[in-house]
């Protein structure tokens, strides 16, 4: 242990660089700062010509919702309701809007209207241009020109509380609905500068019999504008600071990737094999090199495979004789160290010659895997527990720094899982199930001692107690 970490200490040592502008991992960063700011003057330059042209079209398209809310409670949501002209006074289907004077004005949806959105709302009728209110109209010494459109219903009073309905709109208003059938821009409705969009209402037969308009206080609309673009203002700094990071990550990825590299070869300079491959999330020539690193590793690690299969059983997957002659050397000096206690068990299944014999010797490794496996199970539920095929149907646990307990405690669930698993044994003496019968030796560890005197005593009882009967185990001391 302590060469591998004087080895990683080495590695460490050799990794470690110097910053200076001749890295290039500080070229790089210097390469990333350079574009992250070019980025960010670009993407502020487009957001703010964007936002120029944003603040006409964000206007619109509330007046544009605030005329679908207008017709949604005239009609009351009737989605099927026609614009239509009955009598010189104009409908929304079934529903009456206005002719342009007072007494026949429906008022209601449009108080509601400006009560719940702050926009102000009218309907216009359209009238020939021989009418004798339009004609009248025109007549009178006005301000403005008027079109043929008389407003029939509406949310606004004039100055004093006086009724604006019967009023003509603008002509140039009225002559651009005619051409375009559609109008935005300032206006003047009593005496309160608004910014209003027009839009020409059509019956059935796509003939325009009206308009309407809704219109906002402008000093309203540029707070709610200036809100808006400020949320576009923290949206835009937002993805600037986020392609700022993204170009960041992309160098620190690339940078990453060179000091993994340049770690992974450090390891293979001071003897160490890694375990895991080289990973190189990368294109190109780092790609190439990685995996020419990857295949050099994969030279290395299969002679330390087939090294380690000299160590391991081929039919139980459990270390040898050999694994464990070395383990006990190992431990012996960790013991002499630190004296603790050690229990050494052996394990025989009952009447195995019996079982080969009559089963066959195929069975038989299936009965000697059974057993594996269950050693297995133990050596994952207690680490320190090791367990190895001695040889033929023996097998030795090493139990080191538990209390006697703990040990019995283990030995006990050993016996009872192989019965448990219930493999066939007609032809033993103890069970009609395939059994096994343990010796153990458990004491402290102290000077004077091995690891193969625990062993003897531990061979000693299971003869003992086999003697008796099988099925069974014994615990004795040194």
């Amino acid at each position: 242990m302590e060469i591998i970490m004087q080895a990683y200490e080495k590695i460490k040592e050799k990794a470690g660089r110097k910053w200076g502008f001749d890295t290039i991992s500080s070229k790089l960063i210097l390469s990333g700062v350079v574009i992250a700011i070019i980025v960010a003057f670009f993407v502020g330059f487009v957001v703010s010509g964007t936002i120029t042209g944003l603040e006409e079209r964000l206007i619109r398209s509330r007046l544009e919702a605030d005329i679908n809310y207008a017709k949604d409670l005239v009609s009351h949501n009737n989605k099927e309701a026609k614009w239509n002209i009955k009598d010189n006074t104009i409908y929304f289907g079934e529903t009456m809007i206005g002719d342009g004077t007072k007494e026949r004005a429906n008022l209601g949806p449009f108080f509601e209207h400006f009560e719940k959105t702050g926009t102000l709302a009218y309907i216009f009728v359209k009238v020939s241009d021989d009418d004798p209110e339009y004609k009248a109209a025109q007549g009178q010494d006005l301000s403005y020109a008027i079109g043929h459109y008389r407003r029939a219903a509406g949310s606004t009073l004039g100055p004093g509380g006086k009724s604006i309905l019967g009023s003509f709109m603008a002509k140039n208003v009225s002559d651009a609905l005619d051409k375009y059938g559609v109008y935005s821009g300032e206006a003047n409705v009593a005496e309160d500068t608004l910014f209003c969009l027009y839009r020409v209402l059509k019956n059935e037969g796509g003939e325009a019999v009206g308009a309407i308009v809704v219109g906002r206080s402008i000093e309203e609309l540029n707070k709610e504008i200036s809100k808006a673009v400020l949320k576009i203002a923290f949206f835009t700094l937002f993805i600037i600071s986020v392609v700022i990071i993204i170009v960041f990550i992309i160098i620190s990825q690339f940078i990453k990737t060179i000091n993994n590299i340049v770690f992974y070869l450090r390891k293979l300079e001071v003897g160490v094999i890694p375990d895991e491959r080289l990973e190189v999330n990368s294109i190109g020539e780092l790609n190439l090199v990685g995996e020419s690193v990857n295949n050099l590793v994969g030279y290395l690690r299969e002679n330390l495979v087939l090294q380690k299969k000299s160590e391991i059983d081929a039919l139980t997957g459990l270390p040898n004789r050999m694994s464990y002659d070395q383990y006990s050397e190992e431990l012996e000096k960790y013991l002499y160290a630190n004296q603790k206690t050690l229990g050494v068990e052996i394990l025989d299944i009952d009447y195995f010659k019996q079982y080969n014999d009559n089963y066959g010797h195929q069975n038989g490794d299936e009965c000697i895997k059974m057993i594996a496996g269950e050693l297995q199970k133990l050596v994952q539920e207690c680490p320190k527990i090791y367990a190895a095929r001695y040889g033929g149907d023996e097998f030795v646990i090493i139990y080191p720094g538990l209390l006697l307990s703990e040990v019995e405690g283990f030995v006990k669930n050993l016996k009872k899982a192989v019965q448990s698993k219930g493999m066939e044994h007609k032809f033993s003496k103890a069970s009609d199930v395939v059994t096994v019968t343990q010796g153990v030796c458990f004491d402290i560890f102290s000077k004077g001692k091995t690891l193969s005197d625990f062993l003897k005593r531990a061979d000693e009882a299971l003869y003992e107690e086999k003697k008796i009967g099988r099925n069974s185990y014994r615990i004795i001391q040194m």
